[in-house]
């Protein structure tokens, strides 16, 4: 899974790039509003604690090839970064939202350019699904 996993999170990196080499006029007209892409970053689980969200973060980080460089469990923050070829950093918050419910948004920046892109966080929230569902059924 690891290998599919990192060959996907590389398909989601070369669309974005390619999408960065389009020019400045026309990316300002075809780039979503602020309020589309906070909806590309976010996504709401019912997991039955947050520590479980909290593991099955870093889970998918890690399998994305994804090198822990911060961890604030109190503040639900996970920032890593990807060095594979280009430096890509990502960071991810975990916010409780009822008894069982967690919002969760993430946000990636390859060098000093925000990824954008609707693929690249689909890419990681199924990722994080799939995670979910092998703890959930105590699959490692």
């Amino acid at each position: 899974m690891k290998t599919v996993a990192k060959k996907i999170m590389s398909i989601a990196i070369a669309l974005t790039m390619t999408s960065c080499a389009v020019g400045n006029e026309e990316a300002l007209r075809a780039s979503d509003s602020p309020l589309a892409i906070r909806s590309h970053q976010s996504r709401q689980f019912e997991v039955r604690d947050e520590n479980l969200m909290m593991r099955a973060v870093i889970a998918t980080l890690q399998d994305f090839d994804f090198v822990l460089d911060n961890l604030e469990p109190d503040m639900g923050a996970v920032t890593a970064t990807m060095l594979d070829g280009q430096r890509l950093r990502m960071t991810v918050i975990v916010k409780g939202q009822g008894e069982r419910s967690f919002h969760v948004r993430a946000s990636a920046q390859s060098g000093n350019t925000a990824i954008e892109t609707p693929e690249f966080y689909q890419t990681f929230f199924t990722g994080l699904q799939k995670s979910l569902f092998l703890d959930d059924h105590g699959i490692d």
